[in-house]
């Protein structure tokens, strides 16, 4: 599989992510050693994951990778230069394996140069390219990256925009490759793919020593490496991840590859996305084979320890057996032995040397006298005779016969006593095994379950441009945010079966109850309370009245000689006024759909699993949102603070109110 990007991916890369331009950087965060993730948040793209993999890519992620508890050095450096920060400008230095993203944070310009050569690196300067802090600091022969030092592009042994037809044989027979796909490969630094890409493009046999290629083939493959930067220039591209055989992904590219013609496919909208989608498999397939080589090792190490164990078993089976055989010979040739004691016992009373009584057992053999031959040899300095029984009985003449034959047994039976443990070790290694080896099985499911989790990015209803809410009983309540939309509310969306709220005061929303003609009186008031919160009423810290009409009732002609400003209605007819109003909105975070939700406080306290109770205060929507957010932290259970934590401030502050404070704020599993 691929594993890394040429400088023309990440040209390709690098004009998509152009977009990002004016987004403020919201968090930073380092998953791992080599990898490093800013959560930016644009007007337009909203809330966007760019996600630094080193040395592999860069793109925006789909995928939330998880937090480390305790924030790294370089992370925690980058959060105090680049929060808030203002993403100005992404480029990419000619034919250079570097992305520079550059930010301002007030008078301050800053910019974080992403190397994706050799282990890769993160560097942040200041505008003059002074290094702040490197991720990894690092010195070679003709450069260094250190604090306090200007940062050096690495050296190039020749400038790739400079190649023309006069130089460009000669620098890639410098190269000094036996084939000329590894001739260009090296000499353009694009790659093998790219390299096999420009022989096909001119027909040429990418096996073909360089020295045969002839000058005009040489002028084919410098037009074709011109169009291949000419295509990867293009504004339109077609990103990919190409499939082998078995539909297994083999690479990612912004277009179209001749070399790729015959294989399959999966497109995408942006090269960022293609990116993403096989950059996340690799990183799985990667830690598969991690995990299962390193599964293996202690399988192979285990099936070692289990082998000796069978062999030890085996030797003692073996042990016993023959100790066994031994003893039942000893008591099946219980005379004879007998008789072989008797001789040597006389001999020995007569004070026969055992020389002499060795000689006479010989010479007796040799006149084949019976009891001689069944005495093999004689070991006098152990007291061991050596008799011709089975295989060669040696046994013990010092002791009796029975104490022989019950010495053999003993030595048998502590055989057999071992074993019982050996076969508990082997039933035990078997089960490590067996527990090693479905651990094997089940590390693609346990690899899947740790990686990064796709996040489902939900769109938003039509409604949700409105001040909106659900009644206690699950009816649409949505409210005008300006003249503007009170206009469009009322000309657009109302039905006969709706029922329209106002203040009796003027700066009111135009609140829709949707087929609230069949709502209740606590759907109603939950509606009036809304209407009451987001007209001037709250800015003034005065409670109005607030009343309902059916949709026949508003109209946008005036009486004869007045004016009816944008935005407002004339109302006719009977006004229905809700009692007991109040000045208090509740803004909570849901969990089931994940998302904020705002609206009267019982309302908000039955479905929310954290809430703030908000009144009328100084705070701007700005830091009400945040307010907000953060106490629904503090007061989260542990597993719920990611949770909380990946709601946007901006989502937040949707729903609060200019001027407010925060009265109360109550965690569900409180109440």
């Amino acid at each position: 599989m691929k594993d890394t990007m040429n400088y023309l991916e990440i040209g390709a890369l690098v004009r998509e992510l152009a977009s990002l331009a004016n987004g403020r950087v919201d968090k930073i965060y380092q998953p791992s050693r080599r990898q490093l993730v800013i959560q930016l948040y644009h007007t337009q793209l909203k809330q966007v994951i760019l996600n630094i993999s080193l040395p592999n890519y860069v793109a925006l992620s789909n995928y939330k990778e998880e937090v480390p508890e305790t924030p790294s050095h370089f992370a925690m450096f980058l959060r105090k230069y680049l929060t808030n920060a203002r993403l100005t400008a992404v480029r990419q230095p000619p034919f250079e394996r570097i992305i520079e993203f550059t930010f301002q944070k007030g008078d301050e310009t800053m910019i974080l140069i992403v190397e994706l050569f050799s282990k890769g690196n993160l560097i942040l300067c200041n505008y003059e390219y002074n290094v702040l802090i490197p991720m990894e600091a690092q010195v070679w022969k003709d450069r260094s990256i250190q604090p306090k030092k200007k940062y050096d592009y690495p050296p190039k042994a020749m400038d790739l925009g400079s190649i023309d037809s006069s130089n460009f044989k000669a620098w890639v027979l410098g190269s000094e490759r036996n084939q000329i796909v590894k001739s260009l490969a090296s000499a353009l630094s694009i790659g093998g793919v790219y390299a096999e890409e420009l022989c096909k493009l001119s027909g040429i046999d990418k096996a073909k020593a360089p020295e045969q290629v002839t000058d005009e083939e040489f002028q084919l493959i410098l037009k074709s490496y011109g169009d291949v930067l000419e295509k990867a220039g293009e504004t339109e591209l077609k990103p990919q991840i190409i499939l082998d055989e078995n539909n297994e992904p083999i690479d990612v590219q912004p277009f179209d590859l001749d070399v790729y013609q015959d294989n399959n496919k999966k497109y995408f909208d942006t090269f960022s996305k293609a990116l993403d989608e096989y950059y996340i498999n690799y990183v799985k397939e990667k830690k598969i084979f991690s995990k299962e080589a390193e599964v293996e090792h202690e399988i192979a190490k285990y099936e070692f320890l289990l082998k000796q164990h069978q062999d030890y078993v085996d030797e003692l089976r073996q042990k016993s057996a023959e100790m066994k055989t031994r003893a039942d010979l000893i008591y099946q040739h219980m005379n004879e032995i007998n008789h072989v004691f008797h001789i040597l016992q006389t001999a020995r009373e007569k004070r026969y040397e055992w020389g002499q009584i060795i000689e006479k057992i010989e010479n007796a053999k040799r006149q084949g006298n019976k009891e001689a031959s069944w005495i093999r040899e004689i070991l006098p300095s152990v007291g061991h005779v050596v008799l011709n029984f089975g295989d060669g009985l040696e046994i013990d003449f010092t002791h009796s016969v029975a104490d022989n034959a019950n010495a053999v047994y003993e030595k048998a039976k502590k055989f057999d006593e071992k074993i019982p443990g050996v076969e508990s070790a082997i039933a035990e290694t078997n089960a490590v095994l067996e527990e090693l080896r479905q651990k094997k099985a089940d590390v693609g499911a346990v690899v899947e379950e740790e990686a990064p989790k796709k996040i489902e990015k939900r769109e938003k209803e039509w409604f949700e441009k409105f001040y909106w809410f659900n009644t206690s009983a699950g009816k649409l309540v949505i409210a005008g945010r300006d003249a503007t939309q009170n206009e469009i509310l009322i000309k657009k969306y109302i039905e006969p079966s709706d029922i329209i709220f106002h203040t009796e005061s003027p700066g009111s929303p135009f609140t829709i109850i949707k087929n609230g003609a069949e709502s209740t009186d606590e759907e109603k008031k939950e509606a009036a309370i809304f209407t009451l919160c987001h007209s001037r009423a709250w800015q003034a810290d005065k409670i109005t009245d607030v009343y309902y009409v059916k949709p026949e009732q508003i109209s946008k002609q005036a009486p004869s000689g007045e004016y009816i400003a944008h935005g407002a209605f004339m109302i006719y007819g009977k006004k229905n006024f809700i009692k007991d109003v109040e000045l208090r909105i509740a803004v909570g975070v849901s969990f089931s759909p994940l998302g904020v939700i705002s609206g009267q406080v019982d309302n908000v306290r039955r479905k929310a699993k954290y809430y703030a109770i908000l009144i009328p205060g100084d705070k701007s929507k700005d830091d009400i949102a945040k307010e907000i957010k953060e106490h629904w932290l503090n007061m989260a259970i542990n597993e719920d603070i990611e949770t909380v934590n990946s709601i946007s401030l901006e989502e937040v502050k949707e729903h609060a109110i200019q001027n407010s404070k925060i009265f109360g704020i109550i965690p569900r599993g409180n109440l």
